[in-house]
């Protein structure tokens, strides 16, 4: 399984520019980038609120609608990286190989 430390900007367990080390680099420069510093921001306090929300939801059907909504959004900008990211391996794969992208899958 590919990981990376988007702090020190090391990748591991993964083979060095293959797709998923390209995806992996993607994770470092959307989190370098203005979007990826804002959305990342975004998703930590929506998951913030979807507990708080879940909490308070205990006593009130309102909360557990405004839990869900947080999560959903919570979901919603991690799936929006993950496609960022896979977008990214294939442009720098496909950079890198001179090859179409769509040979690749």
């Amino acid at each position: 399984m590919a990981f990376v430390d988007t702090e020190t900007g090391k990748i591991y367990g993964v083979k060095e520019y293959s797709l998923k080390w390209f995806h992996e680099r993607g994770h470092i420069e959307y989190q370098k980038s203005w979007k990826g510093i804002k959305n990342s921001y975004t998703a930590q306090s929506l998951f913030k609120i979807t507990i708080f929300f879940t909490v308070i939801g205990l006593f009130s059907n309102l909360f557990k609608i405004l839990a869900l909504s947080a999560l959903l959004g919570w979901i919603i900008l991690g799936l929006y990286e993950e496609i960022w990211c896979w977008v990214y391996a294939f442009k720098r794969k496909k950079a890198m190989e001179g090859k179409s992208w769509m040979k690749l899958i």
